[in-house]
């Protein structure tokens, strides 16, 4: 079978490809060779149109020694070992791009295009880049755009192979880490994921005897890197190229390409979980008790069989039924997420990682009911774990990064503990997480909390999120808990969900040693895949998220607010200071559809914006008016 490199099975390809691992050189050079050495496989599809273009491994292969020619031809200044910006959106083009600055001798230096580029020009500086190869975006250094290195017709055949390349820490620190791996590490890596096939039978189906991977997560991310690309493109598997990050577009995109795994981050299997529930809901309770009876017993059973028969209406609502294998990593992912995914059919594993030690370990029993637990597993073969001082968890091995680069120093972790400042316990053979030891809050007792445990510990109706941080006033730091709610809830609503809030926190004997604020701004920036708590709490420091308080709420003074309040008035027959800012429509002042609908077109007059026609989706305060305006003008 062309599919499997000539053999039978993928259990027999698998071994003789990691035989060939072994008795390679394991540097990159050798990895490109191995990875590429299926020519007929298919590397690369993304739907252009209504067509599936795809691209074989032997075509990308050959694209790739093109390519690092002209790069080379077009970068002779810059001297063999510097480091090289590769600032790219998720493509083969990238893929392509990585191989082709290691062929020039350079060390890619895989930029976050999450991150604010200021602080990215602030890395390129503070290293002395001296090039960047991007898609599009410019740098204050030299930057090649990879289109006119394509289409170049220069090329310099001197090539020679680096054998570093250096990932980005994610930023949520306040200083960004560069972490150095070499070949040898990430062959570790590679052999750690074919133990993995050994021994995980879900993970190495595919469904008509294709494999195609999701290529959801960023390529720059140690989790993209490492499990996404590294794992799947060793053994020349698909990866399905998004063309834009929307709910539909993945959706429909796992659909028409047939994808069996989905690697992705909590934040993308919480949200495809809220927005089930949500529309379950919207059936009735009828509807959701049967599908809560239904989980429940597959869930008990722990039989992918009956999960196939039973839910298979959930699943269509979904994803379909191609999925074969799904991991979560790089955060804290709650049990009712796990359950709901591996009891309707859908394998979902929790993994751990650190952009300073690469992929550890994954928990891949085959009973969901394991899996559900939000254990990390137990370490690969190539590291280790040990649970140090205070709970922090220690992690040790030769797959690491050797080198890290962090605020002028340079330090290794290799052959040494490097200490991850994850809070963890040893339970059973299991590793499980408890919460960051650098997120630790003292409370006003001075008892430690752990926001990880309280947020998971919390459940408050009409919260759409909860993150406890450290706000500094002066000497002191306050522990918050910051919950995001609608910004179209009405005062009521806020006051339930503040009480809700409340009462959780005396629950947890939490009610004097925390503070609550309402917000109705994402916690999760548009750029992160998961809340950083430090820049949360800078912001409200800041006073840069809108919150709301009591019944009423603020009166600003802004003109757009003034006029906004004589057109509520005006329509409700009241005065213009019995109208609070925060006051709904309908459920403080009492409005009617046809007072509602009335203004709107006179606001319409003054401010020519498109107004939402969903009822759930229109403002109805004037706050809330403001911010649409402001947001769209």
């Amino acid at each position: 079978m062309k599919n499997y490199g000539g053999y039978p099975t993928i259990n027999a390809y698998v071994r003789a490809k990691i035989k060939r691992l072994r008795a390679s050189e394991k540097t990159f050079a050798s990895l490109y060779e191995m990875m590429f050495s299926e020519r007929e496989n298919i590397l690369a599809e993304k739907l252009e149109g209504h067509r599936i273009r795809r691209k074989t491994y032997g075509e990308s292969r050959d694209d790739c020694d093109r390519f690092a020619k002209k790069l080379r031809a077009a970068s002779k200044k810059v001297e063999r070992g510097a480091m090289v910006g590769l600032y790219m959106q998720n493509s083969v083009e990238w893929i392509e791009s990585l191989w082709a600055i290691l062929h020039c001798g350079y060390v890619p230096l895989l930029l976050n295009t999450r991150m604010e580029k200021e602080r990215i020009e602030g890395v390129l500086e503070e290293y002395r880049v001296p090039l960047v190869l991007s898609d599009g975006e410019t740098f204050p250094c030299e930057t090649l755009l990879y289109a006119d290195v394509a289409a170049s017709e220069e090329e310099d055949a001197d090539m020679v192979w680096a054998d570093e390349l250096i990932v980005m820490s994610s930023g949520t620190s306040e200083n960004v880490k560069l972490c150095v791996y070499s070949g040898e590490s990430f062959a570790a890596q590679i052999e750690d994921s074919a133990r993995i096939i050994s021994r995980c039978k879900q993970i190495k189906k595919g469904y008509r005897g294709e494999h195609r991977l999701l290529a959801f997560l960023p390529l720059y991310h140690i989790f993209g890197l490492s499990a996404m690309y590294m794992w799947f493109g060793f053994f020349s598997r698909t990866f399905v190229f998004l063309n834009d990050y929307s709910p539909e577009t993945i959706q429909s995109t796992i659909r028409r390409h047939k994808v069996t795994h989905i690697f992705a981050v909590p934040l993308f299997w919480d949200k495809t979980y809220n927005t089930f529930r949500r529309k379950l809901a919207e059936r009735g309770e009828q509807t959701v008790k049967k599908f809560e009876r239904g989980l429940s017993l597959s869930t008990k059973l722990g039989s992918r069989l009956f999960a196939k028969l039973a839910l298979r209406e959930v699943r269509d609502n979904l994803f379909g039924e191609s999925i074969r294998f799904m991991i979560t990593g790089g955060g804290p992912v709650s049990p009712e997420v796990l359950a709901f995914f591996n009891g309707i059919g859908y394998p979902l594993a929790n993994g751990y990682g650190m952009s300073e030690v690469g992929i550890t370990s994954v928990e891949i029993s085959p009973r969901p009911k394991d899996r559900n637990l939000g254990a990390i597993g137990s370490p690969f073969a190539h590291v280790e774990y040990k649970i140090g001082e205070g709970d922090e968890l220690l992690v040790r091995g030769s797959s690491v990064a050797h080198k890290i680069l962090c605020a002028g120093e340079t330090y290794s972790p290799f052959g040494t503990w490097f200490h991850t400042k994850d809070l963890a316990k040893l339970e059973n053979g299991r590793y499980f997480l408890l919460g960051r030891k650098d997120d630790m809050l003292v409370g006003a007792n001075g008892e430690n909390i752990n926001p990880d445990r309280v947020e998971g510990s919390m459940s408050v109706e009409g919260a759409l999120g909860l993150c406890l941080v450290g706000v500094k006033k002066g000497a002191e730091t306050v522990p918050t808990l910051v919950v995001q709610v609608d910004p179209f809830s009405s005062a009521e609503k806020l006051a339930a969900v503040r009480e809700g809030a409340q009462a959780e926190l005396t629950r947890l004997a939490l009610a004097g040693s925390v503070q609550i604020v309402l917000t109705g701004v994402p916690l999760i920036g548009e750029n992160d895949f998961k809340v950083n708590r430090r820049r949360l709490a800078e912001r409200l420091l800041r006073g840069e998220l809108e919150t709301f308080g009591g019944r009423g709420g603020s009166r600003a003074g802004d003109e757009l607010s003034r006029k906004i309040r004589a057109m509520f008035a005006d329509a409700l027959g009241k005065k213009e200071e019995d109208i609070g800012d925060d006051m709904h429509f309908f459920f403080d002042l009492g409005g009617s559809s046809l007072d509602y609908f009335a203004m709107v077109s006179d606001i319409h007059d003054v401010y020519p914006v498109d107004f939402p026609t969903a009822p759930e989706d229109c403002p109805c305060t004037v706050r809330q008016f403001c911010d649409y305006i402001k947001e769209r003008s």
